[in-house]
């Protein structure tokens, strides 16, 4: 078993994120991924809309790629707090994880508190990050990017976040995260999709694909392709 915790900075759709990983698992129904927000079980988190407490589910997963391989991995998932009130309960999760998720909204960037969760991550509990960038299709809905401005902002990121790991990821470690290495993936939680540079060449798609797919509404088609 992996211990995984999610961090991101409020409101960047982490939650979300977590319900879409659930959906996958067979743990959620397809139309209630993103609506349920299913780890803010907590009353109050329910009421104001954010995480407050640690929520800890475990997934399996099957890699198909492997059919030889019958033995499913068994992860288990931190969704943690995005608010800055709540660093340390962020901090307890992150303590005994293998490894970080952070996940940063594609419009708003890096963050506050994304900087203190990779602080706290890399820095403090030794835990390897990978990149989830959120929301590209608010780039596409929005900000009216063409395909090149889009991906210059998702590698604009990228190397913002990886100027703040090596600042403070362990001495003699080349931490960082690399799409052409599969660590970085990007999407929309909200959605339902997303992809690495794997799953590109498994599917034998370009990026600029999921641009036209999404500029011609086929959300449908990014669900069932880039799931």
């Amino acid at each position: 078993k992996r211990i995984f915790s999610i961090t991101a900075h409020i409101d960047h759709g982490k939650t979300t994120a977590t319900d879409y990983l659930l959906r996958r698992a067979g743990l959620m129904r397809e139309e209630d991924a993103g609506q349920l927000q299913m780890t803010d079980s907590d009353d109050e988190e329910q009421e104001r809309g954010i995480t407050i407490f640690t929520s800890v589910v475990l997934l399996a997963f099957q890699d198909l790629r492997k059919p030889d391989d019958n033995e499913p991995y068994i992860f288990q998932l931190n969704d943690t707090p995005g608010h800055i009130s709540f660093t340390g309960e962020v901090s307890r999760a992150l303590r005994g994880s293998d490894g970080a998720i952070i996940l940063v909204d594609a419009l708003e960037g890096v963050m506050t508190q994304t900087e203190t969760n990779i602080r706290l991550a890399v820095g403090e509990e030794y835990c390897k990050p990978v990149l989830f960038i959120n929301k590209v299709d608010r780039l596409i809905s929005e900000l009216r990017l063409s395909p090149k401005e889009t991906f210059e902002r998702i590698d604009k990121i990228t190397k913002e976040i990886n100027e703040l790991i090596k600042k403070v990821r362990p001495e003699g470690s080349n931490w960082g995260v690399d799409f052409a290495k599969n660590s970085v993936a990007v999407g929309s939680a909200k959605h339902g999709w997303g992809f690495t540079y794997e799953i590109l060449l498994e599917k034998n798609l370009k990026p600029q694909d999921v641009f036209v797919k999404y500029n011609e509404g086929d959300i449908e088609w990014l669900r069932d392709n880039l799931p």
